[in-house]
């Protein structure tokens, strides 16, 4: 073997063991614990004091503000991609796919289940267990030298590779790119979740991550959402489950206490809640029916917007004039075309936003039209008008409106203590938990700006997230992806990796001096005994 090519297979080994060597230091464990509409300010109204605890010990945001629409999954997507919604591709709690001709109705319908709603991005979980694919081929002369790089690559792979747990999770079981998470127990609204319920979910996570089974853990809380829209931001029954919220806290951090050198937590939420105002009834304002009709299988959503799809030959900018008609009388909704919604939005680029979009004023819940293909749903529903009688509280609206956004907190080796920033977009997230993980992000729409004072990671890590009044294509927004130590270098491995290079060397120099004669020797033998020179050994003979 040449002493150039020996030289060549001492830096890949050294790049093999440096770069899993980066992946093994670089990663932590994690535990998010995703409560489903827990507005910004509940935590301080009922002055919660394991929340107190987190924010003393380390990182908050006073507020973090939900992509819009301010709704669930949305905005659990949005949460665990880093992306707008335009460009994850689940831009409702309810959505009509034109070119698959199917529905999606949050979870209810088995379609939603389908993987073609969620392959537009990957989520953390299926990044986590993904295995990095590293293919860099070198060609060796001698066969027996191609087995030690085959198996340094595969090492490098395998510590590429987390586990996923996901308890009480909302549609966690779908394959995603062929892959799910390693454990997933999907969310069930009944029972209605509690306290008690809660800390055997958190327990259950705890020892999955302290037994090695997991890298990381999601658990999902929906209760604080369920009983925001019944009795509304401000109801009894909503307190009294956040105080069993903030003792099922008290006990995470309780039972996590002499893991606080490996694990992180961070508690959020999707959006916050507003109280409801009062239900806005389209065809009072006009009868659409011999106008519009829904060529979809399920409903389109209602509340805070209303998605319209016109059949072929209706004129979307017609219907967007009718709707918007001040001599009705007071609106309190607009209705948008498509290519006319505020850029701020980042609600434009998929195919799944509709052509007309109505977007309700704060407070105020949309019925949509009758139509014989909206089975539910609409204003002749008497399933949906029960619904609206006892609405409390209401969602998705405007994401710029501080009712609607949610919490954010954070403690763990990752975080600094104390820590504390006045806002964050849910999309700021995703590339934390990556570097935590130590796993390669993709590209997102997260910005360090607010996250470089929230954690540890290097100051040097940038971002070229465009700032939000750009332009909302796919293109101008994505920001390079990120990569597990991106932005910043771990002073330790620096020292390790030059500790490595000298070793490396001076073996090489060893290597090369032992084997110099030999490879005069095994050239004579190639040449006397197989009769053909090193330009003939082509990939036929290997």
């Amino acid at each position: 073997m040449a002493s150039s090519e020996r030289w060549r297979l001492l830096v890949f080994q050294f790049l093999c063991i440096t770069c899993s060597l980066r992946v093994t230091l670089s990663a932590n464990k994690l535990l998010l614990l995703l409560v489903d509409g827990m507005r910004w300010d509940y935590a301080d109204r009922e002055n919660l004091s394991a929340f107190k605890q987190i924010e003393m010990q380390g990182a908050r945001a006073t507020k973090m503000r939900p992509n819009f629409p301010s709704s669930s999954y949305p905005n659990y997507y949005s949460i665990m991609t880093g992306l707008h919604c335009e460009n994850h591709g689940i831009v409702s709690n309810c959505m009509y796919d034109a070119h698959k001709n199917e529905t999606f109705d949050m979870g209810r319908n088995p379609e939603s289940h389908d993987s073609i709603w969620w392959e537009d991005a990957e989520p953390l979980w299926i990044g986590a267990v993904r295995q990095l694919s590293l293919f860099i081929w070198y060609r060796f002369k001698f066969v027996q030298y191609t087995y030690t790089f085959d198996l340094c690559a595969h090492n490098f792979c395998f510590k590429q590779r987390k586990k996923s747990f996901l308890l009480s999770w909302p549609t966690c079981n779908v394959s995603i790119h062929g892959r799910k998470p390693s454990v997933c127990r999907e969310y069930s609204a009944e029972p209605l979740q509690n306290g008690a319920s809660l800390k055997e979910d958190l327990k259950e996570a705890v020892a999955s991550l302290r037994n090695n089974s997991a890298d990381f853990v999601g658990v999902f809380f929906g209760s604080v959402d369920h009983l925001g829209h019944l009795y509304g931001p401000n109801g009894t029954k909503l307190n009294s489950i956040l105080k069993e919220l903030d003792g099922a806290v008290a006990e995470l951090l309780n039972i996590t206490s002499d893991m606080r050198e490996t694990l992180n937590i961070i508690i959020l939420a999707d959006h916050g809640m507003t109280s409801f105002t009062k239900a806005i009834n389209l065809t009072e304002r006009m009868d659409l029916s011999d106008l519009v009709s829904f060529p979809i299988k399920g409903s389109l959503d209602v509340g805070a917007n209303v998605e319209i799809w016109p059949e072929i030959h209706v004129d979307p900018a017609e219907l967007v004039n009718k709707l918007n008609n001040d001599s009705w009388g007071e609106r309190n909704f607009t209705a948008y075309l498509k290519k006319d919604i505020p850029e701020r939005f980042f609600y434009k680029n998929h195919r799944r936003i509709a052509p007309v979009v109505v977007m309700a004023d704060i407070g105020y819940y949309i019925n949509s039209f009758a139509s014989p293909n909206l089975p539910t749903f609409n204003d002749t529903d008497e399933h949906n008008k029960t619904v609206v009688r006892n609405l409390g509280g209401y969602h998705g609206y405007d994401n710029t409106e501080s009712d609607m956004h949610a919490i954010f907190y954070a403690i763990g080796p990752n975080f600094n203590a104390n820590s504390k920033v006045d806002l964050i977009n849910n999309t700021d997230v995703y590339q934390v938990m990556c570097k935590i993980l130590g796993i390669e992000a993709a590209a997102n729409n997260g910005s360090w700006a607010a996250m470089r004072t929230l954690t540890m990671f290097d100051q040097l890590t940038t971002s070229t997230s465009p700032p939000e009044s750009t332009t909302s294509s796919v293109s101008s927004t994505l920001s390079p992806t990120l990569h597990p130590q991106s932005g910043g270098v771990n002073a330790g491995f620096v020292i390790l990796g030059l500790l490595i290079v000298v070793v490396l060397v001076i073996v090489g120099v060893c290597i090369c001096k032992k084997y110099r004669k030999r490879e005069y020797d095994d050239l004579a033998y190639l040449k006397n005994d197989f009769s053909f020179s090193r330009t003939e050994y082509t990939d036929r003979d290997l």
